[in-house]
């Protein structure tokens, strides 16, 4: 007999951190702008309001700036805090994707910011999308990663494409990871 998976909170339930992650967006955070990249000189970066808990989370998306400072600060998609070197993971085999080096090397890369291990448990129980891929958590390697600047829309931000005309703007970040962790990847997705 297996468990009945968590029920979905209700509005008066949602709590950041807790039932739904620090880095999702709310309905309330809808207002958007463009401003000079700090990382990527001669280019532009969305910005979105910041207002979690105001109106609904939209779960399906992460928040534009909290998502790059997640990724850049090391703070944890769940809970919002800093996740020290020991205390840094990720779930490989549930999001991310291999990207092209200039040499055409392929590397690991995601998007998602790191988790303390305590918050990917309870990502492992509450998150629909981790539950049913059965992601387990993996620490991600001291050494870091690369930041890159990610072009394409987010899924859900399509109401975006518009502030871009003819401007190449920096949506979110994603890390591009090590040779070694990549074969680790590729080898837990086998």
């Amino acid at each position: 007999m297996t468990a009945a998976p968590p029920a979905v909170p209700t509005a008066s339930e949602w709590r950041i951190g807790e039932t739904v992650p620090w880095v999702v967006a709310w309905t309330g955070e809808d207002r958007f702008g463009l401003d000079a990249s700090p990382l990527f000189q001669g280019y532009d970066e969305a910005r979105q309001i910041e207002q979690p808990g105001q109106g609904a989370p939209l779960l399906k998306g992460m928040h534009l700036e909290r998502q790059r400072r997640g990724l850049v600060q090391h703070l944890c998609q769940v809970c919002g805090r800093p996740t020290p070197p020991r205390d840094r993971f990720i779930f490989p085999t549930v999001a991310g994707r291999f990207v092209p080096l200039p040499s055409g090397e392929l590397r690991y890369a995601s998007n998602m910011p790191p988790l303390h291990l305590r918050c990917a448990e309870r990502a492992q129980r509450l998150c629909p999308g981790v539950r049913k891929t059965g992601g387990q958590p993996v620490p991600l390697p001291k050494a870091g990663g690369t930041i890159a600047p990610q072009f394409e829309l987010p899924a859900g931000m399509e109401p975006l494409a518009g502030m871009a005309q003819g401007r190449r703007v920096i949506f979110s970040y994603y890390l591009v990871q090590s040779a070694g962790f990549t074969r680790e990847v590729q080898r837990l997705l086998r």
